[in-house]
């Protein structure tokens, strides 16, 4: 593994060691953006502390397109609290990705590729069943507006 790095956990931050596995992916500069973007909004869910996903998803509806940042701060509040394992994200600037960071990347790609079953598997596989809707509402909503 490489050299430590931080990593952000929403409520927690701590240092990367065996605690954490961490692998370099081969991110294309496009999805590297995304995932740099995303690591930033990550940083403000954790100062603003979570929200209540189901609310957040709620006023969306209501109205939705605008910000991309509702759709991501949401999208990380749904992702971090229905995740099926631990989900760190690392600090903006580090090399490594979790495997949680490489499946956002992954869940985005899909829906703007068009691949319904790449999101269904993704969001099954990681994501427990009272918050799949809530995280595939807020994966394509958020795919749309980028």
């Amino acid at each position: 593994m490489a050299a430590s790095a931080t990593v952000l956990k929403l409520g927690t931050v701590q240092e990367t060691d065996s605690q954490v596995s961490a692998t370099r992916f081969d991110l294309n500069h496009e999805d590297r953006e995304l995932l740099e973007w995303l690591r930033s909004v990550a940083l403000d869910v954790q100062l603003q502390g979570r929200i209540d996903v189901e609310r957040a998803c709620e006023l969306i509806a209501v109205c939705p397109g605008g910000a991309p940042h509702r759709y991501a701060s949401a999208l990380l509040s749904a992702t971090m609290t229905y995740t099926k394992t631990d989900a760190p994200l690392y600090r903006k600037g580090t090399d490594n990705v979790s495997r949680i960071e490489a499946w956002l990347v992954r869940l985005l790609g899909c829906f703007r590729s068009g691949d319904r079953l790449g999101v269904e598997m993704l969001v099954r596989s990681t994501i427990r069943p009272g918050g799949q809707r809530w995280v595939r509402f807020l994966a394509q909503g958020l795919s749309e507006v980028i």
